[in-house]
């Protein structure tokens, strides 16, 4: 380390003073309409990046310093990146002492979060393991693991501080924010207090067609000829709301049309542009409107936030909370999302904010694909332009050396797109330098070259056709082998760290370790199927919706007929489907009697569905046969897979309550809109792409081939890959876009279909340059996919428009010609170079036969199965617990509990036949004296779950109050009636908000409070030590003051009913946190509020010895004390300087039917204060933590 110090300090000296003359010159300010008013001035013009423009590149190494500033690390395939980001952060853990709640990691996938969470976690476990280690022995012994050496590297005293560090950071590991960029941008907006936090997410779909459909009816609906394709519109729109600092295209004033039909429709040319960004404003409109967001406005709005008046704030809270940012995938970034991260964490942060934390961009852009989803790799080169440091991971920890020698042959000086965007040779790491795979060939990348047939010709399609045939061949002849004991793996294949030594065991090659990587879903699919038919193995994954599936179909069909049993029509089409499987014979074939009994069955079913649930309904078509019916099928696991994928759908969104086939059509059309709903126990909202959650799944997970596209294998690796059509050319079905002079321009001519003119080609032209780099981008991912072997087919096309795509351009550029290789001869000195790694193969043309797997290894048996006994005892007591499965021990009558997930507001209600001994019948005639007009109203938990949610959508401090009321109540009431006139209930709930709370909060009515100052649902889910859950009564016990009121209940608590063993994790969800400034401005109190609908009984006047004795009956303290330690971690995470005595404001009790707004401060009822001391939440923290008792 300490040799290479002053060398890699020059490195960032040099890097930093670049990166500031970059700052200080060079950025040019463009000027042109966005749609959320950005200020775009700091975009470079982007031209192409010269080497001149990027920071030097040094390798990284994981030892070395800890990043400071902004540091991008460009990590080829197979070079780490996600152990290197793990490592990362349990490095500025233990040695900067970062705690837990300053992490913030952000990726660009659930499933990437997901592996980072795990991952971090388990870095830094390993660290604590490895540091006490030494402690303890008083050694500090050499691991070869740069992290566990680097960060044992220091004295006695440093070992244990930074043990301490981890310790902990493993602690309070949930306090890290790992998310997804749309996960940052909602905490970013829900913590400045922001109501646009709390908007539905959708793709937009059906408001965008709506508008366009709209605009043009009212701009050309009256004796006008539309010339604009709405369809095309309706694309350029999209791409546009996607692309907010785009610019549509505008006709330069000096140019003339030089042609009739030219000048017809270039007079068009900017009324479009103008028309695109009227219907983009209008979109947006109508979304506020209706309270709904895409993902696409999620980061919109966050840039606007931070760039807005209250940015400055947004920012220093950001700062002061997050001390190192790491950023996964950067290369899929797109301008907003630069941006976004730019104004937070690297520029020059807002007066009196904490310094700008430690940044590290982590990406490849030799992986940016997916500009269809509209990532901009400009986006990516100008923040690494920005860097004040550029490293990269120089060893490949995925492939097999030959392999690696065989790619760096072929893309050695190859461009992708960009002249930054080069192949860069990587190493192989020590225990992969031989080739790990035996058999298959003496090389590790085939080229099989498809000659023209006998005439001397070869046509797209026969191509096609043969290179079909050949991959099926090819994997037929891979299996056979293996089964012969010929292609033989090392049998840990699957650890890319394990040493694969030479006398390692070794086992046979699996389908499994097969991929077969397509350009499209089409192509995937028919390989599939010649699989299938050849007795192979295959699963496919793609990313067509399962919507256009034939499961969706067929899902469509029974729904219809249980809609409409009597249809004769609808009741014939479904029974030729899956759920009965008749042949159209044999319908033919039956008599009258026949028909009614078919008819009879499809109204038996209609009315168990509307009884018993999506569940019943899937229990009675399995009955009749469907698995046998679909599985008898060419293909069958795939149409199983995909209609057990709609029937999970159609299972959340209802939850497996009573239905109609109605409704469920009606949620097959919001899905198809892209409208995702978690159902009923997500909250409303998910921060997931409809079209991740729509996406078909793997059909099958036994041993099985993968087929699965370039952009669905990003990522993955596999230990053989077969890429048949990287010759052929993909182009865009959209809108041409480029940037240009600064700015992404959209054609405007697309949307008219006008003539090309010479001066209206830039933006088509420019754009089909960024295509072509995006498709070298594509062949450089599959390429890479391979841990050993690799096979890339390219046939001798004679057709003149088939030029060979970037395949084409590679090998021309592999064989120093300006065209593609014409004969398999012509590659001779590429396989000479690679030093027997590459190798071309003339494949034959041949037939496919079938292939069966053999069931064990040539050499092993597999033992006798038998069924796996617990090696330890299953504690019953280790669950996850709640307030109401905790309270059911000691109340026989008390809701049930939910296991699987946090009750929502609610839930943890009497039925209306579980009212409290004391209660009576509510009386419509009872004294008007008494307070509330929901006194008459029946209760029970579905009632209670309604309020909860009007509740939490309102906005307290609107002006439309009582119509926010009305339209929330109607909504709910439309899908379940109660006994009750909305306009009571909703007069009953004004009533409650606008009555005072008293207590510490005094005359403040929930209407005084802002949305900024409230946080609905804060769900959480806490780790619970082993206790007696009697414990709990007895810590209050010691320390409620004697004339606490709720005191009795927790000494009867401590004694008696609660005798029960607890473990493992609690989890709730607070209805609702206030937030009041004290008169000391610089502190604010936090305050537990829940929501009450029980009825107190007829005579209740909802007074303080009232409300006593119910929250005493349902052993609600037990709920405000637990909600109370969830607040008080929650605080202690977020809040800078957080103490108890400070900032703990209680907790609030809100019976909504006792609540008055007539009633003065000193008189309030309906709420019930509980406000236990600092020491006594503390307490209790302690004991839910560590157990005891």
């Amino acid at each position: 380390m300490g040799g290479d110090g002053a060398g890699r300090d020059r490195v960032r000296r040099t890097a930093r003073g670049a990166a500031a003359r970059r700052r200080a010159v060079g950025h040019r300010v463009v000027t042109h309409r966005t749609l959320d008013g950005a200020d775009l001035g700091h975009l470079r013009p982007h031209g192409r990046l010269g080497a001149a423009d990027v920071t030097d590149r040094h390798p990284f190494a994981l030892d070395g310093d800890l990043p400071r500033g902004l540091t991008a690390l460009e990590a080829s395939a197979g070079t780490g990146k996600t152990f290197a980001l793990s490592s990362l952060a349990a490095r500025f853990v233990a040695e900067r002492g970062v705690p837990a709640a300053g992490l913030c990691i952000v990726s660009f996938t659930e499933a990437a979060t997901a592996e980072l969470r795990s991952r971090v976690r388990g870095r830094l476990t390993e660290v604590h393991t490895h540091l006490a280690r030494c402690l303890a022995t008083d050694h500090v012994a050499v691991t070869g693991d740069a992290l566990l050496d680097v960060v044992a590297a220091t004295d006695p005293d440093g070992l244990a501080a930074r043990r301490r560090h981890v310790n902990e950071a493993l602690a309070e590991f949930d306090a890290a924010t790992i998310t997804t960029i749309h996960g940052f941008c909602r905490r970013v907006l829900a913590g400045s207090g922001t109501a646009a936090g709390d908007l539905d997410i959708t793709d937009g779909a059906s408001d965008l067609a709506e508008a366009v459909a709209d605009l043009l009816i009212a701009r050309f609906g009256h004796d006008r000829e539309c010339p604009i394709a709405p369809g095309r519109l309706e694309q350029a729109v999209r791409l546009r709301l996607a692309m907010p600092d785009a610019a549509m295209w505008r006709l330069p004033a000096h140019v003339k049309a030089p042609t009739k039909g030219q000048r017809e429709h270039h007079r068009y040319c900017d009324p479009t542009a103008d028309l695109v960004d009227e219907i983009c404003a209008e979109v947006q409109s109508r979304r506020l409107a209706r309270r709904r967001r895409t993902f696409d406005g999620l980061l919109a709005e966050t840039r606007s936030l931070l760039a807005g008046p209250e940015g400055g704030a947004v920012i220093a809270a950001l700062r002061q909370r997050t001390q190192v940012i790491l950023i996964d995938e950067f290369q899929d970034t797109d301008t907003i999302q630069w941006d976004i991260f730019r104004r937070a964490f690297v520029e020059t942060g807002p007066p009196g904010s904490s310094p700008a934390p430690a940044v590290v961009l982590v990406g490849d852009p030799k992986q940016s694909i997916y500009r269809f989803r509209s990532a901009e790799l400009s986006a990516y080169l100008a923040a690494v332009a920005a860097a004040d440091e550029v490293a990269t991971l120089p060893v490949n920890w995925r492939s097999d050396g030959p392999l690696l020698t065989a790619l760096e042959t072929l893309f050695g000086g190859f461009e992708f797109g960009d002249p930054a965007v080069a192949f860069h040779p990587v190493s192989a790491a020590a225990h992969h330098r031989e080739r790990a795979i035996d058999g298959a060939g003496t090389e590790s990348l085939t080229l099989r070259w498809v000659p023209p047939g006998p005439d001397g010709q070869l046509v797209t399609d026969d191509a096609h056709q043969q290179i079909r045939r050949d991959v099926v061949a090819t994997v037929r002849e891979l299996l056979d082998d293996a089964a012969a004991g010929l292609v033989t793996l090392p049998i840990d294949d699957d650890d890319e760290r394990a040493d694969h030594h030479a006398d390692q065991p070794r086992r046979q090659l699996r389908p499994s370790d097969i991929a077969i990587l397509t350009r499209s879903n089409s192509q995937a699919s028919t390989l599939t199927r010649m699989l299938g038919e050849a007795g192979i193995a295959a699963a496919s994954a793609s990313n067509e919706s399962v919507l256009e599936s034939e499961a969706a179909r067929q899902w469509r069909h029974l729904l219809a007929a249980l809609e409409q049993p009597g249809s004769a029509g609808r009741v014939r089409a479904a029974a030729l489907g899956w759920s009965l499987g008749i042949s159209a014979n044999e319908l033919a074939s039956l008599d009258e009697r026949g028909l009614d009994r078919l008819h009879d069955r499809f109204r038996t079913w209609s009315s168990e569905l509307s009884i018993g649930g999506l569940p019943r309904l899937i229990a009675l078509v399995r009955a009749a046969g469907l698995h046998e019916h679909v599985l008898s099928r060419v293909g069958g696991e795939r149409h199983l897979t995909d209609f057990d994928h709609i029937t999970e759908l159609l299972l959340t969104i209802t939850g497996g309550r009573p239905t109609t086939a109605t409704t469920l059509l009606g949620h097959l059309a919001a899905l198809d809109l892209g409208v995702v709903d978690p159902g009923p126990n997500g909250g409303g909202k998910q921060d997931v792409m409809a079209s991740d959650v729509l996406a078909r799944r793997i059909d099958r997970d036994d041993e099985a081939v993968q087929v699965l596209t370039i952009h669905k294998a990003k990522g993955l690796e596999f230990g053989v890959v077969l890429c048949p059509w990287l010759w052929t050319a993909a182009g865009s079905n959209g809108p041409p876009h480029a940037h240009l002079d600064g700015v992404r321009q959209i054609q405007t001519t697309w949307i008219t279909r006008a003539d090309d003119g010479a001066w209206n080609r830039a933006v088509k032209e420019a754009s089909r340059g960024e295509l072509s780099g995006e498709n070298r981008r594509l062949l450089y991912v599959a390429l890479t996919r391979a841990r050993h072997r690799c096979y890339v087919w390219w046939p001798q096309v004679t057709t003149a428009r088939q030029k060979g795509g970037v395949l084409g351009e590679l090998l021309a550029h592999a064989v120093g010609h300006s065209d593609p290789p014409a004969t398999a001869a012509d590659m001779a000195s590429v396989a000479e170079r690679s030093e027997g790694a590459f190798a071309v193969h003339v494949a034959p043309h041949r037939a496919h036969g079938g292939w069966r797997p053999t069931t064990a290894d040539a050499d092993h048996q597999l033992p006798d199965l038998e069924v796996a006994a617990a090696q330890r005892r299953l504690e019953p007591w280790w669950k996850i617990w709640s307030f109401s499965a905790i309270s059911s021990a000691a109340t026989p009558y008390a809701a049930p509990a939910h296991p699987h997930g946090p009750m929502v507001g609610g839930t943890d209600e009497p039925s209306a036949d579980a009212i409290a001994p004391d209660a009576t019948t509510p009386d419509a005639d009872a004294p008007a004296t008494l307070p509330g007009v929901l006194r008459s109203v029946i209760g029970g938990t579905a009632f209670g779950t309604m309020v909860h949610e009007v509740l939490e959508r309102v906005d307290f401090a609107s002006v439309d109050l009582a119509d926010e009321l009305r339209a929330e109540v109607d909504r709910r009431m439309l899908a379940r009636r109660f006994r009750v006139d909305p306009a009571v209930l909703v007069q009953g709930l004004l009533d409650a908000i606008e009555a005072p709370l008293g207590g510490p909060l005094g005359d403040l009515r929930l209407r005084d409070v802002q949305r900024s100052d409230r946080l609905d649902e804060l769900q959480f889910d806490l780790p619970l030590g082993r206790l007696r859950a009697d414990r709990i009564g007895g810590v209050l016990s010691e320390h409620l003051d004697a004339d606490d009121p709720l005191r009795p209940w927790a000494e009867r608590a401590a004694t008696e009913g609660f005798e029960i063993d607890v473990e493992g994790m609690l989890t709730g969800s607070i209805d609702l946190v206030l937030r009041r400034t004290t008169d000391d401005p610089s502190i604010q109190r936090y305050v537990v509020a829940d929501y009450k609908t029980n009825q107190l009984g007829r005579d209740s006047a909802y007074a303080a010895p009232d409300l006593v004795a119910a929250m005493e009956h349902h052993h609600y303290p037990l709920q405000a004390a637990l909600y109370l330690v969830a607040l008080h971690r929650y605080l202690r995470w977020r809040l800078p300087g957080y103490r108890p005595e400070q900032h703990l404001g209680g907790a609030a009790y809100l019976f909504v039917r006792g609540m008055d707004p007539a009633r003065s401060v000193a008189d309030a009822r309906g709420v019930c204060w509980w406000t236990p001391s600092p020491d006594a939440v503390r307490a209790l923290d302690e004991l839910l933590a560590g157990g005891g008792g």
